[in-house]
């Protein structure tokens, strides 16, 4: 799952508290839900040169399966949503995804689809 706040001249984003506060309470809920990586991404640039990124902040979550990913989202989602207005104050666009290939160095991984994950 991803969840995306856009980069706006206005918002108020504390990256380090939503890092060292929010994190922390996203593992506690969603550790044993299934939760199998966090990745936090600040927006540095966009696509063009010396442009401004879409997003100001990324935050994508790695589930096991979807079901898994709806149980934890049922479970704590409207409490981990409104923890995060603490930190950003905007509502994220969040999209659910499914992984269908990754790549490093010298090799491609294409994942089959009973072997695809919910991120």
């Amino acid at each position: 799952m991803a969840v995306m706040y856009r980069n706006r001249r206005d918002a108020n984003c504390d990256l380090n508290a939503f890092i060292t506060k929010l994190i922390p309470l996203i593992r506690e809920c969603w550790d044993d839900m299934g939760l199998k990586g966090i990745r936090v991404l600040n927006g540095l640039a966009g696509g063009v040169v010396k442009s401004e990124p879409g997003f100001q902040a990324m935050i994508f979550l790695q589930f096991e399966t979807r079901e898994e990913l709806r149980q934890a989202v049922l479970a704590h989602g409207e409490r981990l949503l409104l923890a995060s207005t603490h930190h950003i104050d905007q509502t994220p666009v969040i999209q659910v995804s499914e992984l269908v290939a990754q790549s490093w160095p010298g090799q491609m991984v294409a994942i089959r689809p009973n072997e695809r994950r919910a991120s």
